[in-house]
């Protein structure tokens, strides 16, 4: 069995989005949205997007605004952040929530699931690859991330994984297994085929407030401030 690349750098989407975020967290001009107690909470029930009849609440997408953000040594409270950056921000990360939708949708058709527990020992199997739980914190704090982000990484690529080895007839990641077996490589691609075919067939609906799902990029489009 000759080990593949590890699950956290497989996760080029997610990583890509958070180097983003520590772009658009350092600039800009302008404060956090205004309104009382009242007006946020219904800001925050507020429906975002639908995917295939599951709801993505505004909540939603600005509580993975703030773990984005954190995870980039952004404010949580996007102090200073301008308009326009605001806007792509947000659309990133409804961008995110819609894309886990879609491949948690389509991986349940095919009978793939992750839980909690598998996240925890993906994590616990890293820790150990790179030589115990202090290391994966200085990876983590290096890649300028934070535990939420590898946790929806590992969630993601676990997803992927199973999915790609639902379409290639192999086996995935054995109980105790970190690296993919011989013959990742093709497993990977048929999965991520899979999924850029899932997204330009998906027919989110976005609240144009949020922005507008641009099909061929498989991404939300931000609304121009």
């Amino acid at each position: 069995m000759r080990p593949s690349r590890p699950l956290l750098a497989l996760a080029g989407a997610l990583v890509l989005a958070m180097m983003l975020v520590a772009v658009v967290t350092t600039g800009g001009d302008g404060g956090p949205g205004g309104g009382t107690a009242v007006d946020r909470a219904v800001e925050a029930d507020r429906t975002a997007a639908r995917v295939g009849g599951v709801e993505i609440s505004a909540g939603q997408v600005d509580e993975r605004v703030s773990i984005l953000a954190t995870g980039a040594g952004g404010d949580t409270d996007l102090e200073g952040v301008g308009a326009g950056d605001r806007a792509q921000l947000r659309a990133l990360a409804l961008t995110q929530l819609v894309v886990v939708t879609i491949l948690e949708q389509g991986a349940a058709q095919l009978g793939v699931t992750v839980d909690d527990g598998d996240i925890a020992e993906a994590r616990s199997l890293l820790a150990a690859e790179l030589g115990g739980e202090d290391e994966l914190r200085g990876a983590i704090a290096e890649a300028g991330g934070s535990d939420a982000v590898l946790a929806e990484e590992l969630r993601f690529l676990l997803l992927l994984d199973g999915v790609g080895a639902a379409l290639t007839g192999g086996e995935p990641l054995a109980e105790g297994e970190l690296f993919a077996p011989e013959g990742a490589e093709v497993r990977q691609q048929a999965a991520e085929r899979w999924l850029a075919e899932q997204l330009a067939l998906a027919e989110p609906e976005v609240h144009p407030d949020f922005g507008t799902w641009d099909p061929e990029a498989g991404a939300v489009r931000p609304v121009e401030a």
